[in-house]
């Protein structure tokens, strides 16, 4: 289930989303970059173990990802994700978005302690509309008093490519923002985590899985639509990001866009 940000979380949060589902068998799911960072919270006694077989913390976050992390997943789970605009994480916590790329965090190394009490408080609560509730006080209260430096130009140049749906080129950014283009690479990297061109490919493949689910065969029209040069180029980007084929993925469970049953 996914729930939109309120308007006065919107600059720093993009949407939440609750999973609420029984695993009778262990599963593995990949989560693959979608240009956001997030905030996990395990509703239940259920820990998830990643790849290595190493459990992860009941609450922790997760950078900008770069790569694939796969999440063994059994029994009954219950999840609340906050799923941060691209540059929220660092509008909340100051922290260059570089230095947590692709790493998983347990959540009161970057929250501090008061993140422990929210999930405490989060596990009591039955109702998902009071669990929405809670986190959203909580995270407003994290903004106002962060001294973050809220700069426009991220929100702003976020905002273009993605109305450009990824058609865009950095060069075509470095126009219209202004900066320097190394100057935009530093301010990307420390904002979001990413590079300008890899953002750019990110929500450029993540306007071709929407057009995708939307029930669309024929991939050679469909990365017309999306503005990509062919199907191979398409074929082979898609893969980079996701690790799977656009077929390959259209058959999987899916329990978020990014979030997919591999086995």
């Amino acid at each position: 289930m996914q729930i939109p940000a309120p308007p006065h979380l919107s600059l720093f949060v993009k949407h939440f989303i609750y999973i609420d589902l029984l695993a009778v068998q262990e599963k593995k799911y990949r989560l693959f970059p979608n240009g956001n960072t997030g905030l996990v919270f395990t509703l239940n006694n259920n820990k998830f173990r990643d790849a290595n077989n190493s459990i992860l913390p009941y609450s922790y976050v997760f950078g900008q990802l770069t790569d694939t992390i796969d999440i063994l997943i059994e029994g009954k789970v219950k999840v609340l994700i906050v799923v941060f605009q691209p540059f929220g994480l660092h509008q909340l916590t100051n922290i260059p978005g570089k230095e947590l790329q692709n790493e998983v965090l347990e959540a009161d190394l970057i929250f501090g302690k008061q993140v422990l009490n929210l999930h405490e408080h989060l596990t009591g609560l039955s109702e998902i509309e009071d669990i929405i509730s809670v986190t959203e006080e909580f995270l407003l209260n994290q903004f106002l008093k962060s001294d973050t430096d809220n700069n426009t130009d991220m929100p702003l140049l976020v905002r273009v490519i993605i109305e450009k749906k990824g058609d865009i080129s950095v060069k075509e950014l470095v126009a219209y923002s202004q900066l320097h283009e190394r100057k935009l690479q530093r301010l990307f990297l420390d904002k979001i985590g990413l590079t300008p061109k890899g953002f750019i490919q990110i929500v450029k493949l993540h306007y071709f899985i929407g057009l995708l689910k939307s029930g669309e065969d024929n991939l050679t029209s469909l990365a017309h639509e999306a503005n990509y040069f062919d199907q191979s180029h398409l074929i082979k980007d898609f893969k980079k990001i996701t690790s799977f084929t656009p077929t390959e993925y259209k058959n999987k469970q899916i329990l978020a866009v990014n979030l997919i049953e591999v086995e």
